[in-house]
């Protein structure tokens, strides 16, 4: 059931406070087997649990203190306590549950979890926390873009495309048992056509008692496909596709939405003109555009320290402000109905994570900086010409209007 592998030293030293070592052909084997589900694995120290495990690289190197990450063959990890684990003398173990003994262990977890409200509520928040999971597609990210068109008196939308949908799009499961009559999720890696047959009779059921109407309008889109998979009526999908390449009929779409895709794009402004070109007059788009950096949440703004040609070894995110996405929009001939800012109260430190509260803006000229002149002195030179409440903006929630 638990297969325990011991790590031999010595261990190469990475970066800062981590280390690496190659991870055993047997481990290896049960983790790939393990297919669609991450197997549930553990990093011994003297026999303790070092953790967070599933940590960010940049984490690990910057804060060790047990952080650690399994990555294509190789185990990224750090001591209890920051010290050389070539020099402290420790015993490092790695241990995984074989995956056919995981489903046992997490149905006695769901049973201890389902008996503790305080713990069910924590697992709902932690869901939601991450991007393109079910809780997230089915009700926070619905109810965002839902209530934001709302607002501004916006038409039901009845073809919606979505921007970086990820692998599974379950914002597409409620937006067609809503209201809509087909739905496009695009992504530049891939996008499944079917989902998971249990996992949509579970979200039924959860339906029935939420609300009947809209689990029994999913029920009558589900359509049976490969074995355990159900294909959704109305659901289309354009994976391993740049947006600004997406195969699409102009002047077809009454929503294009997107999370935490925008800040990705390297094309920034074709993006926005295949927007504009794809939907009606009088089409909407909602986006929620991260602004901070990905490599270090907790500190959001260190790539800005980065000079381009320095940042072109990571180039994971286009670096946009929240004045250049606005902007941009503008430029294209949008219309921007409505923008909310999202800003920390005092400075970030490393205690900071995506669960902490930020406050709200409903204009860049309400925004309380965080970010001093000192800060912004110290940053590579195109962001020192930015504004402190435009530096000071983590993210954004817009509501975008194409007038045609």
């Amino acid at each position: 059931m638990l297969n325990t592998y011991v790590l031999p030293s010595p261990f190469a030293p990475e970066i800062g406070l981590a280390y690496t070592t190659s991870l055993p052909d047997e481990f290896c084997a049960i983790w790939n087997r393990a297919e669609s589900t991450v197997p549930l694995v553990y990093v011994l120290e003297d026999g303790v649990p070092l953790g967070p495990g599933n940590a960010m690289h940049q984490a690990i190197r910057e804060f060790g203190l047990g952080r650690f990450s399994v990555w294509k063959g190789y185990l990224y990890f750090s001591s209890s306590d920051t010290t050389s684990p070539n020099e402290n003398g420790r015993d490092y173990r790695i241990a995984v549950v074989d995956d056919r003994w995981r489903e046992c262990l997490l149905e006695s977890a769901r049973d201890q979890i389902a008996k503790d409200d305080g713990e069910t509520i924590a697992i709902l928040l932690r869901n939601i926390e991450n991007n393109n999971t079910v809780i997230k597609g089915l009700f926070s990210q619905y109810n965002l873009i839902k209530s934001s068109l709302m607002r501004n008196h916006a038409p039901t939308p009845r073809r919606i495309v979505e921007l970086g949908a990820g692998r599974k799009p379950y914002g597409a499961l409620r937006f067609l048992a809503a209201d809509a009559e087909s739905y496009i999720a695009n992504d530049l890696g891939i996008v499944d056509s079917e989902f998971s047959k249990p996992l949509i009779d579970d979200v039924i059921r959860l339906f029935a008692w939420l609300n009947p109407a809209l689990g029994e309008s999913l029920r009558r889109l589900c359509v049976s496909g490969a074995p355990d998979t159900y294909h959704v009526e109305g659901f289309e999908t354009r994976g391993k596709c740049l947006f600004e390449d997406i195969d699409v009929a102009d002047g077809s779409i009454d929503l294009i939405h997107s999370s935490g895709a925008l800040e990705h794009v390297m094309q920034p402004a074709a993006v926005a003109s295949r927007m504009a070109a794809l939907l009606k007059p009088g089409g909407y788009a909602w986006h929620f555009i991260e602004l901070r950096d990905h490599m270090t949440f907790w500190r959001p703004l260190a790539f800005l320290n980065m000079t381009p040609e320095q940042y072109a070894t990571i180039n994971t995110e286009n670096r946009l402000r929240a004045s250049d996405h606005l902007a941009l929009f503008a430029k294209t001939g949008f219309e921007i109905c409505e923008c909310r800012f999202y800003y920390y109260a005092t400075a970030p430190d490393d205690s900071v994570t995506n669960a902490v509260s930020l406050h709200i803006a409903t204009s860049m000229d309400l925004v309380q900086p965080w970010v001093t002149p000192e800060m912004r002195a110290a940053m590579a030179a195109p962001f020192r010409d930015y504004s402190l409440a435009d530096l000071s903006v983590a993210y954004i929630r817009v509501l975008l209007r194409w007038p045609g």
